[in-house]
């Protein structure tokens, strides 16, 4: 591998990431490389300046967290801030559908005349015309 490889691969090996050969690759490498050495060793000072800004957890922390996370899992979901989009989302669809494009054509459509409009005005007229469409005298 070469040296260029070997450096990308310095945190993996840090990690203990790399499988067998590569791992033994980078580590006999190291001795030979003090560029490498020098990266490794800015990880390294790194990882441990951040473990020490990190303070460790009190007693019992592990266990407390643990069990609230149980106990919310037995306990119901109820959300209550999203009520507000139940109205929002039928206005939504009352509105789409008032705009919604017919597939019908005027030829097709029995009441495209204008007939809808009396029907809509005179109810009785409205019974008719459905009772003559099923095949009834009005």
């Amino acid at each position: 591998m070469k040296h260029e490889e070997l450096r990308e691969r310095l945190h993996e090996y840090r990690d203990g990431e790399l499988d067998g050969a590569v791992a033994a690759e980078v580590a006999a490498h190291l001795p030979a490389c003090a560029d490498c050495r020098g990266v490794l060793e800015g990880w390294e000072r790194l990882a441990q300046g951040l473990l020490k800004a990190v303070p460790a957890a009190e007693e019992g922390f592990v266990g407390r967290v643990m069990a609230r996370i149980a106990e919310e899992e037995r306990e119901p979901v109820v959300s209550s801030g999203g009520w507000w989009l139940v109205p929002v989302f039928a206005a939504g669809a009352v509105l789409s559908l008032m705009w919604w494009p017919s597939d019908t054509s005027a030829a097709e459509d029995p009441l495209s005349d204008g007939v809808s409009w009396e029907l809509t005005a005179q109810p009785a007229l409205a019974d008719d015309v459905l009772a003559v469409e099923a095949g009834e005298q009005p």
